[in-house]
């Protein structure tokens, strides 16, 4: 049967796509058991971790801060690139030209745009008051590839006639994006900012 072939064959694959996250879960699941206060006083203490240069718990936060803004402000170019792309005459060109700029970041991670920043603005005074903020511009270069994508495709599934008949009923641009293009988009928007938030703590 090929329905339980093709099961089979994608159980496989997603078990040994998350085997390694079960296997890091289950070994901090342990480390609790097993020493328990151990554990909490290294995980979430305040004291100074000299591994990690600060505090575990400060480094969690950080973690999650930065991919939260990183997932937010994905979205936000991504849809304003969307948005600027309506206003080419030749929208396939503009298209494919912003396509090529976009996903040029693939080809290196946010360690490497990370050093090409430090090597570009390290030099000034301004670097190390804005550090925090170069850490999500290079996070963001690495993730926008990946948000802008998935917006785009969902973006092209929106009906031009509804947005037609949404202009000649007179409907202003937050009453248009609010009922006809969210309720086509909110999924990509929420794989978007996941894609993000996810490359983000992986790069972090």
């Amino acid at each position: 049967n090929r329905g339980v072939i093709s099961t089979i064959v994608l159980f496989i694959i997603v078990l040994i796509s998350w085997l390694p996250i079960i296997v890091l879960i289950g070994t901090a699941i342990q480390g609790t058991i097993v020493s328990p206060q151990i554990f909490r006083s290294q995980l979430f203490s305040g004291s100074y971790d000299r591994l990690l240069g600060t505090s575990s718990i400060r480094v969690i936060m950080n973690t999650l801060f930065f991919g939260l803004i990183t997932g937010i402000t994905a979205l936000i170019f991504s849809t304003l690139m969307i948005v600027a792309l309506q206003f080419f005459k030749n929208e396939y060109r503009a298209e494919k030209f912003y396509i090529f700029f976009t996903l040029l970041p693939m080809a290196t991670s946010a360690i490497s745009l990370s050093f090409a920043l430090i090597n570009t603005h390290g030099r000034f005074s301004y670097f190390s008051k804005l550090v925090w903020v170069f850490i999500i511009i290079a996070q963001l270069l690495a993730a926008l590839p990946f948000a802008s994508r998935a917006l785009l495709s969902s973006w092209k599934r929106v009906p031009t006639d509804l947005l037609l008949v949404s202009k000649t009923l007179s409907a202003s641009w937050s009453m248009s994006f609010e009922k006809v293009v969210l309720p086509y988009m909110k999924s990509a928007f929420l794989v978007g900012f996941l894609f993000s938030f996810a490359i983000s703590i992986g790069e972090f």
